[in-house]
């Protein structure tokens, strides 16, 4: 994809995020993040799966609203919140800009004063791992540390689409409706693992990323959206089933993966079968999924919803938020982005989550 259509995108994807649902892996956190691979083949393979995700159990259709949230507002820096990422001490988060030069920001998980790490042009998506961040930008995939120092540019083709870490790799797409690529942590060539094109028939293009010790995890910005996979080493993509879309976020845990659209919050095992849906409670697109050990946590039009990774009753934690969409954890709380859309944006916590 041009760096245009990228940035067109991208300013499409941020004007949605007030309806919205960039997700939490089992190996690394991305938002809403080579040589090349000798096997690559064009076309999406479907593994058996086939319709719309159908309807299991556990759906609480009016859900209940906890009353013990502290509810903290920690930034107001970003105009338009396109990434968020936590660590033990800092919420570190991206702004895409809303009509002037975007930005990556710190701020501490205990409230008090945002540093400006790096002025940047249409920052995306975010992802951090031990001491570094990465960052994909309208011309750039950038690695710098925690302070915005030692700014290494990784790679030049990525788009300023959601990342996500993997065991060695940085993971994202290259474009529009082509391909899902790969770049060492340490930098060097970009890798396809699928080829240029593959998606554009029936999925116009990858969105939310997920990745395991195997593979990639996708969701499409289409309508109906495909949640796809495809192997770190490349090849086939596939199906493992389609949904009421346009995309968003996605994200996995050792054996199923999660997203959430316009119909609810969702679960399918990684091997592909019948999808369970954990709550009617509706994400839409381009917003915030994010898993523990116990719960799946996403952001719908104006509320930060959660509900038991098996499913049960629909919590709200939050309601009444300014288009919520970027969601992160840690091990107390829950932070999410608000005001995307209004180019109004705030940074929230809330504890316990």
């Amino acid at each position: 994809m041009s760096e245009l259509n990228s940035s067109v995108c991208a300013t499409v994807a941020l004007l949605l995020a007030a309806s919205a649902c960039g997700g939490v892996t089992e190996t690394g956190v991305g938002a809403g993040i080579g040589g090349s691979t000798s096997s690559m083949m064009s076309g999406p393979v479907n593994n058996g799966v086939s319709g719309s995700a159908v309807s299991g159990g556990g759906v609480t259709p009016v859900p209940t609203k906890t009353s013990s949230e502290a509810i903290v507002t920690l930034s107001t820096a970003a105009k338009a919140p396109s990434g968020l990422v936590v660590d033990a001490s800092s919420v570190y988060f991206t702004d895409f800009g809303y009509n002037a030069m975007g930005g990556l920001f710190k701020t501490p998980i205990t409230g008090g004063s945002t540093q400006q790490l790096a002025s940047l042009d249409l920052p995306a998506g975010l992802a951090l791992s031990g001491q570094n961040l990465y960052v994909s930008a309208a011309s750039a995939l950038l690695q710098t540390d925690l302070d915005g120092k030692n700014a290494v540019t990784l790679a030049t083709t990525f788009s300023n689409d959601p990342i996500v870490l993997g065991p060695s790799a940085v993971y994202g797409t290259d474009g529009f409706g082509a391909a899902i690529v790969s770049v060492a942590l340490t930098g060097g060539s970009v890798s396809a693992l699928t080829s240029d094109g593959a998606l554009s028939d029936s999925s116009f293009e990858s969105y939310g990323l997920a990745v395991d010790q195997t593979s990639v995890y996708f969701t499409t910005f289409s309508e109906p959206m495909s949640i796809m996979k495809v192997s770190l080493n490349g090849g086939m993509l596939e199906v493992l089933t389609q949904s009421a879309g346009p995309g968003g976020g996605i994200a996995i845990d050792a054996a199923s993966v999660y997203w959430a659209d316009a119909s609810g919050l969702w679960k399918i095992s990684k091997l592909g079968g019948t999808p369970q849906q954990l709550s009617s409670v509706p994400c839409g697109f381009l917003g915030g999924i994010a898993l523990d050990a116990s719960n799946v946590y996403w952001t719908s039009a104006s509320t930060v919803q959660r509900v038991a990774l098996g499913g049960g009753p629909t919590v709200t934690l939050v309601d009444n938020q300014d288009g919520p969409s970027v969601i992160a954890l840690d091990d107390h709380s829950v932070y999410w982005a608000n005001g995307a859309e209004s180019g109004a944006g705030v940074i929230m916590k809330a504890t316990p989550k």
